[in-house]
């Protein structure tokens, strides 16, 4: 069973625990988009982000402080996983998080590819 979340971002304190987050993306427009997903904490252990891709493939990426360089999809400070979105469609993914580190004021942010790369 998942929670809604009344709030921009997740106090989930000091836990052994492992979370699942359930994320809803969507593309409106009539093309296919890259959007980033990204979280603030960079001292999150593992960091994983599951969905369904092209013919339901399962796309399984990795982040984490505590993954070797070689396991991570995504190069950053933070955790961050790209993701395509078909034209006119929504995408959920699952986000799982498990840390010893205090899981506070954690925010995610989501952006097109475009953005980050005109940030960097």
């Amino acid at each position: 069973n998942y929670k809604r979340f009344n709030s921009d971002k997740i106090n989930l304190g000091f836990t052994q625990s492992t979370f699942w987050l359930k994320i809803s993306s969507s593309n409106q427009s009539n093309k296919e988009i890259a959007k980033i997903l990204e979280l603030n904490h960079k001292d999150l252990d593992q960091v994983d982000l599951v969905y369904y891709g092209d013919s339901d493939k399962i796309i399984h990426q990795k982040s984490g402080d505590l993954r070797t360089i070689n396991e991570i999809s995504e190069k950053g400070f933070f955790p961050i996983f790209r993701v395509k979105i078909a034209a006119n469609t929504s995408k959920v993914q699952y986000l799982r998080i498990k840390s010893t580190s205090s899981i506070q004021n954690l925010f995610l942010a989501e952006y097109s590819s475009c953005c980050r790369s005109l940030c960097f």
